[in-house]
C-alpha cells in the first residue's frame, strides 16, 4: 500500500478547498482607483447627496481612507477639495492632471501658494481623461464647439485614496468645490457644504468613513 507524499497530501487539500462552494468561500474587496464608481465597490460606504448633482461616497480599510464624487449630470466636472486636520489644510486638486499644496493661516488665494502639480504625498486619484487624437483633428478643423466635451472620456467622477499614516482623516473636516468644464457660458460651481467659506472650517462637513465589507472580487 502507497503511504501518499506531504506534497501529495497538500496538493489535495488545496483542490479541496478550491472545490468549496461559493458561498463559503471568503474574498477580498478591491476599490479600483480608476473613476468608474461601481455599486459593488461601493455598496458599504457612507453616502452624502450633494444637490442632487453629486454624490460624495466615504469608505475605509485597515490601510486607507478612500472617497469618491460620483457625477449625477452629464457634464464632466473636476474638484477641489479642503481638508483640515491638526491645524494643518491641505488643498487636493483633481482634474487633467493631480495636485496638491499646504496652506498656512486664511490668506491663501487660488493662486498662493503656488499648487504642486504631479505631487501626490501618500494619496492618488484617477484624472480627466482627454481623445488626443480627435482633440488634435477638432483644432486642425477649427472646431466651434466646445472641445472638452466633444473629446473627454466617460469617467463616473473622482476616486481618492489617502494612506492613513500620513492621512488620519476621521473626523477631520472638508469642503469640496467642483466645476463644470462645460465652457464659460454654462460655467457652474457646486460648493459643499453649500454654507461654508473656504477660511471657516467650523462649517466644513466632517469626514465619517464605513469599514468595507468582504464582497465578491470585482472585475474590470
Amino acid at each position: 500500500m502507497r503511504i501518499p507524499t506531504l506534497f501529495g497530501i497538500v496538493c489535495l487539500l488545496s483542490l479541496l478547498a478550491c472545490q468549496r462552494s461559493p458561498e463559503t468561500q471568503k474574498t477580498v474587496y478591491h476599490t479600483l482607483i480608476n473613476g468608474q464608481i461601481t455599486e459593488d465597490e461601493w455598496a458599504n460606504a457612507n453616502t452624502i447627496s450633494i444637490e442632487d448633482k453629486y454624490t460624495l461616497h466615504l469608505q475605509q480599510d485597515s490601510h486607507y481612507y478612500y472617497l469618491a464624487i460620483e457625477n449625477l449630470t452629464e457634464e464632466p466636472f473636476y474638484t477641489d477639495m479642503f481638508v483640515a486636520f491638526q491645524d494643518s489644510v491641505y488643498n487636493i486638486h483633481s482634474s487633467s492632471q493631480l495636485g496638491e499644496r499646504f496652506l498656512r493661516g486664511t490668506e491663501w488665494t487660488d493662486t498662493e501658494p503656488t499648487t504642486h502639480w504631479g505631487y501626490i504625498n501618500n494619496w492618488t486619484s484617477n484624472t480627466v481623461l482627454f481623445d488626443r487624437a480627435k482633440l488634435q483633428q477638432l483644432r486642425q478643423e477649427a472646431y466651434e464647439g466646445n472641445l472638452f466635451m466633444a473629446t473627454v472620456l466617460p469617467y463616473d467622477g473622482f476616486e481618492f485614496q489617502f494612506e492613513k499614516k500620513k492621512w488620519p482623516l476621521e473626523n477631520s473636516k472638508l469642503r469640496i468645490e467642483m466645476r463644470n468644464m462645460v465652457g464659460i457660458e454654462d460655467f457652474e460651481e457646486t460648493i459643499y457644504p453649500a454654507n461654508s467659506e473656504r477660511t471657516e472650517k467650523e462649517k466644513w462637513h466632517t469626514l465619517q468613513f464605513n469599514a468595507i465589507q468582504a464582497s465578491p472580487l470585482i472585475k474590470h
